[in-house]
């Protein structure tokens, strides 16, 4: 008897997402022009995936690296990064 159901896809890296909290220039996408954060029917993504974005995007605005409120949202283009090393005096 042949089964009906499709083979089970393996997990490769390529389709592991890799979110971090730190980096406010990737989370940008997922937050729209209002300072909302974007659904996962727009953004098309997993359920563990927008959790994950969520959390992150929470935890950047808490730590200050993401912008709370509406007025904030008009310069968004301007991103400035921080460069990791150490500063010299």
């Amino acid at each position: 008897m042949k089964k009906d159901s499709q083979p089970k896809k393996k997990v490769t890296a390529k389709s592991l997402m890799q979110i971090d909290y730190k980096d406010p220039v990737s989370l940008y996408k997922y937050i729209a022009d209002g300072g909302k954060i974007v659904p996962s029917r727009i953004s098309k993504l997993k359920i563990s995936q927008q959790r994950l974005v969520n959390y992150a995007v929470k935890k950047s605005r808490n730590l200050g690296l993401l912008p709370i409120g509406m007025g904030h949202f008009d310069n968004m283009s301007k991103i400035e990064q921080v460069n990791p090393v150490v500063f010299e005096v």
